[in-house]
């Protein structure tokens, strides 16, 4: 299942859908930041990395799409489905976001970075190595 497909469906909490339109209309990217409530290394890495000139650049070049991946809002039953990237049930925001990432990017870890365009194809990934240059190289697409 797309993130487009939940969207039709009123999943969304009115993001990905305005995201998109908003990113269409700027003739800019999407940036999906897939995070957790509970991630220690998605805060340290928002302390560390996102400087004002990181901030500056996801504001201008890109609209972000924020998937916690422990979101435990509950999916309603006929959104739900075994997910084989996973192994186990898709029951909630945070496990559909999870699996999302899994089964397209063939990551697991947060954060993770994805800079995609307005139809959600992939143009570039980033996985944090710690440092404040490697998210601005990224987001500057260089």
């Amino acid at each position: 299942m797309s993130l487009q497909k939940l969207e039709e469906k009123g999943f969304s909490h009115q993001t990905i859908e305005r995201v998109l339109f908003s990113a269409s209309k700027q003739a800019k990217n999407v940036l999906l930041y897939f995070n957790g409530f509970a991630c220690v290394n998605c805060s340290k890495n928002r302390g560390q990395n996102w400087t004002e000139e990181n901030l500056t650049l996801m504001d201008s070049l890109y609209e972000m799409i924020d998937l916690k991946v422990d979101d435990p809002t509950p999916l309603s039953p006929d959104l739900q489905f075994y997910s084989s990237a996973l192994k186990d049930s898709v029951n909630s925001r945070g496990k559909f976001y999870q699996h999302y990432q899994h089964a397209h990017f063939s990551y697991t870890n947060q954060p993770f970075y994805v800079i995609v365009n307005k139809r959600l194809n992939p143009l570039a990934t980033y996985v944090d190595d710690g440092g404040i240059q490697g998210l601005t190289r990224f987001l500057m697409r260089e």
